[in-house]
């Protein structure tokens, strides 16, 4: 993990295991450039996620999930009923979340944004001891999601206009 001196509230947890390698890559590779300015480290799996948070919980105001909706969703029901902030930087296959508030792929976009600290409350659901942020579903969705969260290899697909 690195940690920067001069600490801006803010760590980034970034899901290697998140939509496609070669944008992975290239964000490691900024946030490694960006080592002076910003805080981040790689989590392994779900478990290593929250167990990073407990750990800096009392360290840091905001905590970057830098993944798809599967990472945003494991931060987020870590840090819900704090006073901690989540942002997002979208690297997933789908970011539906992301989309829907206006996070973007853009490191330095978002660091502009975590330093003017602006939030808003969103309201979240529990069904079956499960918090749903984004969508919740039963049947095939599910099924889709669950099977598609176990695969090693992960597309995206790109539209050029």
């Amino acid at each position: 993990m690195s940690d920067p001196e001069n600490n801006n509230k803010a760590l980034f947890i970034l899901n290697p295991t998140s939509g496609v390698q070669p944008v992975n890559f290239i964000l490691s590779k900024e946030l490694d450039r960006r080592k002076n300015e910003i805080c981040y480290c790689k989590s392994l799996d779900k478990e290593d996620t929250r167990s990073i948070i407990k750990q800096n919980f009392d360290k840091y105001d905001i905590f970057v999930a830098a993944g798809g909706d599967g990472t945003v969703h494991t931060v987020a029901s870590e840090l819900i009923g704090s006073k901690k902030i989540v942002g997002i930087l979208p690297i997933g296959s789908g970011n539906g979340f992301a989309k829907e508030f206006g996070f973007k792929l853009n490191v330095r976009s978002l660091l502009s944004d975590i330093k003017r600290a602006e939030s808003v409350d969103i309201d979240v659901i529990e069904i079956n001891d499960k918090l749903c942020l984004n969508v919740a579903g039963i049947g095939l969705d599910s099924f889709v999601a669950h099977s598609f969260s176990k695969l090693k290899l992960r597309a995206s697909f790109l539209m050029w206009l």
